[in-house]
């Protein structure tokens, strides 16, 4: 191979890599440039680079599903199948022209956010994880490491009157896709320099993130889990092993798969999707092309959920959490409680809405209350109205065991 300087350059920063120069093509030393692991001395487009069967491949992403799974509750059906494919895509997030961002949200505290981040940091490519980041930290990390960016606490962004947390968000904006770049004046000079700002990010608050962000995402909606929900004890020390011999398989697995990646890549369109959601989706469909074709189709499933599923939760938390209250006092145990003579088993907007107003030393008496905004309020906690039986009519209301796992999860109630 021609001894040219951008090779040699390529030698002086991937040294491992000299005992295999003669399987060095200028192909690879531009794949490798662009971000390409490199293993054990081994890049996937090399000559005699290690493989991994099928098998292997099944069971790196089963094993991933359930480590996360075992520490985590997910209100969604395949949520940890999208999770573990966007963990691994951190490790070849380099071969997409964007890769997803991961937003965490939940209607309130203690839903499971930051024990999600804790899991997801042991299995990611280079993670970083921090809170109440300036723009000018934001950036300089990301051309100086390329992490794998979790930020946590990240409320504060939707202030769209404060110009830090606007111009963070413009980075975030920007750096969704490969190749984007933010100017800076920089040293003595105050000369222009280019910081480049693409890189993996999972972006955690209570209630919602800024609506670009939330655009160039996997949105996540965390619930509380249920008393009687059962997850692991995670105790640091004692997963940081496992999870330490389970990262270095990703990465060895993505290595020899990388090529089959990017290969896939080419020519996939989810057109099942929107424009953007499918550019958020594409990797990881890719990603499950390559490690575990079989499961294509509910992926497909959950990446139409996921999509209607992205909406602006506008419910107040203290807000929320009081109207699940009053609810509760409202309805009652549901067992007993009785309309018409009969047990209740559903109410009517209109109706529940009256019964909201009358609950003394409640602010829904001087609140605009609709059967619309009680709806919207609803919402985040994934309560929707539809038609019952409100006793012998028909109309637009709740079933009254839509709230009981609410009133487990968020109030305390063993109803």
């Amino acid at each position: 191979m021609a001894e040219d300087y951008k090779t040699r350059k390529f030698l002086e920063q991937h040294p491992e890599l000299i005992p295999q120069v003669e399987s060095i093509t200028p192909q690879i030393v531009d794949k490798v440039t662009r971000g390409a692991n490199v293993v054990n001395g081994w890049h996937s487009s090399m000559p005699g680079a290690p493989t991994a069967s099928e098998e292997e491949k099944e069971a790196l992403v089963a094993d991933v599903e359930r480590f996360v799974s075992r520490y985590v509750i997910f209100p969604q059906q395949h949520m940890a199948l999208v999770l573990a494919l966007w963990a691994i895509g951190t490790h070849s997030f380099d071969s997409f022209d964007a890769f997803p961002y991961l937003t965490v949200t939940s209607p309130t505290k203690q839903c499971g956010k930051t024990r999600l981040a804790e899991v997801l940091e042991l299995l990611c490519a280079e993670p970083l994880r921090a809170a109440n980041l300036s723009e000018a930290v934001l950036f300089r990390l990301v051309e100086k490491m390329s992490p794998t960016l979790i930020i946590d606490e990240a409320e504060p962004l939707g202030n769209k009157k404060s110009e830090r947390a606007q111009a963070i968000v413009s980075l975030l904006n920007a750096g969704h896709r490969k190749g984007s770049e933010s100017y800076r004046c920089y040293g003595p000079g105050h000369e222009p320099k280019a910081f480049r700002v693409y890189c993996p990010k999972m972006i955690i608050a209570i209630k919602n993130v800024p609506e670009t962000v939330r655009d160039r995402s996997l949105a996540v909606q965390m619930q509380r889990k249920k008393a009687n929900d059962a997850v692991g004890r995670f105790i640091f020390k004692q997963v940081r092993g496992p999870a330490a011999d389970l990262k270095e398989r990703i990465a060895g697995i993505v290595s020899a798969c990388r090529q089959d990646i990017e290969d896939v890549y080419d020519s996939y369109e989810p057109e099942f999707l929107s424009d953007r959601e499918a550019e958020n989706w594409t990797p990881i469909f890719c990603l499950c092309s390559v490690l575990v074709q079989r499961r294509l189709a509910e992926l497909k499933e959950t990446a139409i959920a996921f999509a209607k599923g992205k909406a602006a939760f506008d419910a107040d938390d203290s807000l929320g959490m009081r109207l699940l209250s009053d609810i509760q006092t409202i309805l009652g145990n549901s067992q007993s409680n009785t309309l018409f003579g009969e047990k209740l088993a559903a109410i009517s907007s209109s109706a529940l809405v009256a019964k909201l107003r009358d609950v003394e030393e409640a602010p829904w008496g001087g609140y605009d209350l609709s059967p619309r905004r009680l709806a919207q309020l609803l919402k985040p906690f994934d309560v929707h109205p539809g038609q019952v039986w409100e006793g012998s009519r028909n109309v637009r209301g709740y079933a009254v065991g839509g709230f009981i796992p609410l009133f487990s999860r968020y109030l305390g109630s063993k109803c």
